[in-house]
């Protein structure tokens, strides 16, 4: 496959395809094609509907003054060749704080936006936290919409602060909109943190790469892509774009290894040497990470299930939450409360927030009678 000077020698593979977001640069320059039943020109007039009410949602943003960045998706766009579509499943956005995100919340939801999944708030030294947002749009589309509270997570224990990425912000225009979006570098280290978690890296993750460091010298960024322990991503995904390029597929069972042990290597290249120098949170802290990781694993693969409570109650969730580890929020109802606020019932951790009431949750399996008994102390 060769559009517009990118050469990527691999076989087409339609659910590959799908995976690595490249339909839209296929669909363009192969128009006579359809995936999934889907044409160029259906899918020019899904991402104009869905374009537009990003829009909406931008002057909302700006009419209210808040603080805010849109990241990848649009921004991105500009580092590509004209003739090639970055696609984006969602909008990311970043706030500078939990305050910020308050100011738009009320607005949104009265617009028609839900939670897509459940929110997950953590608090070491300052509030962080990922609110997932997704609209119904007419003719079955939808928008999704992530909102990043206080930077940009580089690992479920680890975040680039507002501070880093807002630096330097630019300005962008869209249909007239005045959008706030990061620097070249804020960008870059932004993709180096989205992929600093993925265990196997996917094609559109070179073609950022290829494109966005035609207006980034690396060697003067260096220096703080070191600080911020990312710097190993630039040699990884630089030799993925290469083994591209050249055509080269990776030996199943190196990519299995690699798979198996990147959490090893992320902990030891990032996480670990992180916290130790930023001080987020004591390293004993760190197990409860690991506790997490083992329950994740246990629910993805059906094991156990019955024992996932044990672990629920193994690893205390507010210790958790005041770990910097992003904690899951079940939401319960809509009730305001001035501040964040904890209430232990029968083992359930219910947080009163300025957005609703939630249950915190380490790995949201719970019982019906567990629910009812919500239920029946929130009288929801």
């Amino acid at each position: 496959m060769a559009v517009n000077g990118v050469s990527l020698k691999i076989p087409i593979d339609m659910k590959q395809l799908k995976f690595h977001k490249l339909d839209a640069i296929y669909l363009k320059h192969y128009q006579d094609v359809e995936i999934d039943g889907e044409s160029w020109c259906s899918f020019l007039t899904s991402e104009t509907k869905r374009k537009n009410e990003l829009l909406k949602v931008v002057e909302v943003l700006n009419q209210k003054k808040i603080d805010y960045l849109l990241l990848k998706g649009l921004s991105f766009q500009k580092y590509y060749p004209s003739t090639l579509y970055r696609y984006s499943l969602d909008f990311d956005f970043s706030v500078s704080n939990f305050e910020e995100f308050l100011k738009c919340a009320d607005t949104l939801f009265s617009r028609g936006f839900e939670y897509e999944s459940y929110p997950q708030f953590s608090y070491n030294q300052e509030m962080r936290g990922v609110i997932k947002l997704i609209k119904y749009l007419d003719g079955g589309d939808t928008l999704s919409l992530e909102f990043n509270i206080g930077g940009f997570p580089a690992s479920d224990f680890t975040w680039i602060d507002y501070s880093i990425i807002s630096k330097d912000s630019r300005t962008m225009y869209k249909n007239e909109v005045a959008i706030n979006i990061p620097s070249h570098i804020a960008n870059f280290i932004i993709f180096l943190a989205e992929i600093n978690e993925r265990d196997v890296l996917r094609v559109r993750d070179a073609l950022d790469f290829k494109y966005m460091i035609e207006y980034i010298k690396i060697e003067k960024v260096s220096t703080t892509l070191k600080s911020l322990y990312l710097y190993k991503n630039v040699r990884r995904v630089s030799k993925y774009l290469e083994n591209l390029d050249g055509g080269k597929q990776e030996n199943q069972w190196f990519r299995n290894i690699r798979r198996k042990y990147h959490t090893l290597f992320l902990d030891k290249n990032h996480i670990i040497p992180m916290i130790y120098r930023n001080h987020y949170t004591p390293l004993r802290d760190l197990s409860m990470n690991y506790y997490k990781r083992v329950g994740e694993v246990l629910i993805d693969n059906d094991i156990f299930v019955n024992n996932i409570k044990k672990f629920e109650l193994l690893l205390d969730v507010r210790k958790r939450f005041y770990a910097g580890i992003l904690t899951h929020f079940i939401p319960i109802n809509h009730d305001k409360y001035d501040s964040f606020q904890w209430l232990t019932e029968d083992n359930m951790d219910l947080v009163e927030t300025p957005l609703g009431l939630f249950l915190a949750s380490n790995f949201c399996v719970h019982t019906e009678v567990e629910l009812e008994k919500v239920e029946e102390l929130t009288n929801f």
